[in-house]
């Protein structure tokens, strides 16, 4: 119920930022775990993970932010939909701004974690900070 792009743009107290703070660690925190875990269970992922992160960390900075911005607002767009309308209404939201964000290529700070991780041998956490 309180997931983070729900929660981002109605912060007005220190508790809802401290929230927000925790809520991005903890996105963190679990796509270091989970990248290894999916490494292990499906080895010809690592490949993969490696190509589309390479293909990420060569873009320029500005960029990558623009595509994040985007992505930010699309996804803003879809929770404020699901949540605001009733009927089918709310579900219009999800499935025209969730798609448009995956077929542009836009940039997802949690997905982007995630393929790092899933690289291994701590090669993609420390590509992120080159």
């Amino acid at each position: 119920r309180a997931l983070f792009r729900g929660k981002v743009w109605n912060t007005n107290t220190k508790s809802e930022i401290f929230f927000l703070m925790l809520s991005g660690f903890g996105n963190f925190i679990g796509c270091v775990i989970t990248g290894p875990c999916i490494r292990i269970s499906l080895p010809g992922i690592t490949e993969k993970a490696n190509a589309v992160s390479q293909a990420k960390l060569a873009q320029p900075y500005l960029a990558v932010f623009l595509l994040a911005m985007l992505c930010g607002m699309l996804m803003t767009i879809a929770v404020r939909t699901f949540k605001e309308k009733d009927g089918f209404g709310k579900y219009v939201g999800i499935f025209t701004c969730v798609p448009t964000f995956i077929l542009c290529g836009f940039e997802h700070s949690i997905s982007n974690i995630f393929y790092l991780s899933t690289i291994g041998n701590s090669t993609g956490l420390s590509l992120l900070f080159r």
